[in-house]
Parts: structure tokens; sequence; C-alpha cells
């Protein structure tokens, strides 16, 4: 990042429409990732149907003699609407591409593809908003005409914050003083002492 470079907050999102590749290799994690990728809006997967191996262990019943393991397989997913979800049936994509060997050996991927005419169809509908640009750096150096200038005026525990409009500061200052104190004697009364 370079200075005065306008950087976004956070600096790695994508302000772009998405879409997800997807087939039948992907299980368990590979499931839930598609479905949650369409089920919260990020985008449509595109591809096959992923393997409906969604389910998983947290524990294991034995260590085995020759020092292997087994897993039983003890949960599973169901969506907020209470219906079991994407075990043994996957989560299909919303765009479906055959995956073609033949095409991939003279050098086109079909999936890939698909996802960039998908992701330029979603960008002619919904075009990401124009970067805002910053507005012109202040100059504190010049005191413009009408600039307020701010006085903090103590009493009696308490800090009170006025708005002086000077039309030159830097020369007038004494002026903005007395107007203050014009306008806190109606509200401290008279006889509190200077500012």
């Amino acid at each position: 990042m370079g200075r005065g470079k306008d950087i976004t907050t956070p600096i790695e999102a994508i302000f772009a429409p998405n879409v997800i590749i997807t087939n039948e290799m992907a299980g368990s994690g590979g499931d839930a990732l598609q479905w949650m990728f369409r089920n919260t809006g990020i985008g449509p997967p595109v591809g096959k149907r992923t393997g409906g191996r969604l389910l998983g262990h947290h524990t294991s019943p034995a260590d085995l003699p020759d020092g292997g393991f087994t897993g039983t397989p003890n949960l599973t997913f169901y969506n907020p609407n209470g219906a079991w979800d994407a075990e043994n049936h996957g989560v299909s994509p919303d765009i479906e591409v055959e995956y073609d060997p033949k095409a991939l050996r003279t050098g086109h991927d079909p999936e890939l593809e698909k996802d960039v005419e998908a992701v330029m169809e979603l960008l002619k509908k919904d075009p990401p908003p124009p970067t805002p640009q910053h507005p012109p750096y202040p100059n504190y150096q010049k005191s413009p005409a009408h600039q307020p200038t701010l006085i903090w005026l103590t009493r009696a525990c308490c800090i009170t914050t006025l708005a002086v409009e000077t039309v030159e500061r830097r020369t007038r200052p004494k002026r903005a003083l007395t107007a203050a104190r014009s306008l806190l004697v109606p509200t401290l009364g008279r006889g509190t002492g200077n500012p």
C-alpha cells in the first residue's frame, strides 16, 4: 500500500458477484461449503451435484492394536427449516455443467468457462457500486471566511462548546471571545469571572 492510496475495509473484500465451482468430488465440508455459499446469498454453485457425504464424528470408539483407529459417524446436518439436508443426495448446482475430459485435453475447462459466463451475466444485472472518491484533503493552514471557531469554556464542572463564527480568526480572536462571553452570561449568570 503506497502513501496516499485509498484502501477498503476489509482489505480483502470482493465487491462483485461470486460463483463457486462444484462437482461430485466435493463431500463433507465440500457439501457444506456449497450449501452455505448459496444459502447465505454469496452466489450460485456451478458444475455438478456434490457427493452427499455431509456427516462427521467427534468420537473414536477404540484404537486398533496396529496403531490405526476407527471413526463412528455421529453427526450430520439439517437446515434451518428442520429438514435433513445434503447427506446422501448432495447439493445440486444452480447451473449444471458436464465435466468434459476431451474439452480439457484441447485446453478448455467447461466449468471454469461457465463460471466466467455466469459472473459476467450477474455483473450485467447487478454491477458493483462505483468506487468512492475521497474528498479533498483539508488545509488547516488557511482560515477561510466564516469558518467556525470552537471555544471551550469550563464552568462549575461542566464544559460548554460554542461555535462562534468569525470572519478572520487570527486577527480577531478577542472578538470571538467577547461573543462567547455574551452568549454565556444568560446561561451562567453574571459575576462568574473570566472564562
